[in-house]
């Protein structure tokens, strides 16, 4: 790879970057554009084409449809479709991974604080969930991105734990704002950590390249 092709690379990503916190930064506008929510990481799956990390390409889409059925009120369809995100998210960061060569201790590191997060978020938030199968879908999403996020841990990036970590921090937040203690900022909380997440988690997979 020439010098040349590194800094046009570089050049993409950069500029992708920049349209990606410029559509973030769009939603606080006061503009009346429909589901302007859901542009920043539709903007993103975009991005991702041309690094044909298909996998992560799919978690965006599917991401984006979540933050679409949430504009809607769609709950339960919205931890649907973030669930299918984050199955498609485990696959991609599985090939990045190598269970067979990482030591049982870093194993054991890197499932610690995913399973940390998600037994309190769950002691928290899931006797104040309503309906049983609501109860259900807030349990197996929390087992598949607890499970991302150690996919995450095992996988090599930097900018891809610190983004997996980021996002799971920005749903635990979530939780806690629709089912505990409702509160009208905690969007300025859970939003600016779901996007970075999302960003620096697209950044750290399109670096590592197609797997």
């Amino acid at each position: 790879m020439t010098l040349h092709t590194v800094n046009n690379k570089y050049a993409h990503k950069v500029g992708a970057a920049l349209v990606y916190l410029l559509l973030c930064a769009l939603y606080f506008v006061p503009l009346p554009a429909p589901a302007k929510l859901c542009y920043p990481v539709a903007w993103l799956a975009v991005a991702s084409l041309g690094n044909r990390t298909w996998w992560l390409t799919l978690a965006l889409c599917f991401s984006a449809l979540g933050d679409l059925l949430g504009v809607k009120g769609e709950l339960l369809a919205q931890i649907g479709a973030f669930g299918v995100a984050q199955v498609c998210y485990i696959i991609q960061l599985s090939r990045q991974s190598n269970l067979r060569t990482t030591a049982t201790k870093s194993i054991v590191g890197a499932a610690l604080l995913p399973a940390i997060l998600l037994a309190t978020a769950l002691i928290i938030t899931l006797p104040q969930v309503g309906t049983t199968i609501l109860k259900i879908g807030v349990v197996v999403y929390g087992a598949t991105i607890g499970t991302m996020v150690f996919f995450a841990c095992l996988s090599g990036s930097l900018l891809s734990k610190v983004g997996a970590v980021c996002f799971m921090f920005s749903d635990f937040v979530l939780a806690i704002s629709l089912f505990t203690t409702p509160h009208p900022t905690a969007h300025l909380i859970y939003l600016p950590l779901y996007w970075l997440g999302q960003g620096l988690m697209w950044w750290g997979i399109t670096l590592r390249g197609r797997k």
